[in-house]
């Protein structure tokens, strides 16, 4: 178990950006056949925006919001998120990593959704009509309110990645806000500041955070 930290003096906001691995970190390639020409809705598909879609009782687990970002699956819990990456090798068996990132010390944030976005979704398990769900609603970004005194936090996607911003009140403290990390083979702060989460399938980089 490893915790990692970072405060910033007269900061009003803090944006984190996580990133999924580089296909050069841990994809393997063959060679083969080129690949096949994207079905026409394959490419329509691609210009349907990022979505964080709310638990109403489909999935089991206890993420209330779940989003996908090509390689990476990030389910937001109340505390904090699981992150799942896949390794993008072409060829089987495909290995993955699962990372929980946990806020140290928080309260019992509210999580709602933010900027909702059009279209639903619908799911129908099974035979049993009583787990089936229906209009699940679909948005742009979560907000965390009251993870800390004085401190919200909104995660969101930014150019296919997931991001989110610390939002603090007039005089919070952000050193407060303490992440931990589970599951990561090793952390390190590289050259520029970044977070490297190693990981099986390659590193995990947090870049320096801004303000």
């Amino acid at each position: 178990m490893r915790s990692w930290s970072r405060s910033l003096l007269a900061a009003s906001v803090l944006t984190v950006l996580v990133g999924v691995p580089s296909d050069d970190a841990f994809s393997s390639r063959t060679e083969g056949p080129a690949p096949s020409v994207p079905h026409p809705g394959s490419r329509l598909l691609a210009r349907v925006p990022l979505a964080f879609v709310e638990n109403a009782g489909q999935w089991p687990h206890a993420a209330q919001f779940v989003a996908r970002f090509g390689a990476m699956t990030v389910l937001l819990e109340e505390r904090g998120w699981w992150v799942s990456v896949a390794q993008t090798a072409s060829a089987p068996p495909r290995r993955g990593a699962a990372l929980r990132m946990t806020f140290v010390g928080s309260g019992e944030p509210v999580l709602t959704g933010a900027d909702r976005l059009a279209g639903v979704h619908h799911y129908f398990l099974g035979n049993d009509p009583a787990r089936w769900r229906t209009d699940v609603r679909r948005f742009g970004a979560v907000m965390y309110h009251g993870l800390y005194e004085g401190v919200d936090l909104r995660a969101y996607e930014k150019a296919g990645h997931f991001e989110y911003d610390v939002l603090l009140a007039p005089d919070a403290d952000l050193a407060q806000v303490e992440v931990r990390v589970e599951g990561a083979d090793s952390l390190r702060i590289d050259t520029d500041g970044a977070l490297v989460i190693d990981t099986a399938v390659g590193p995990v980089r947090q870049p320096r955070p801004r303000t």
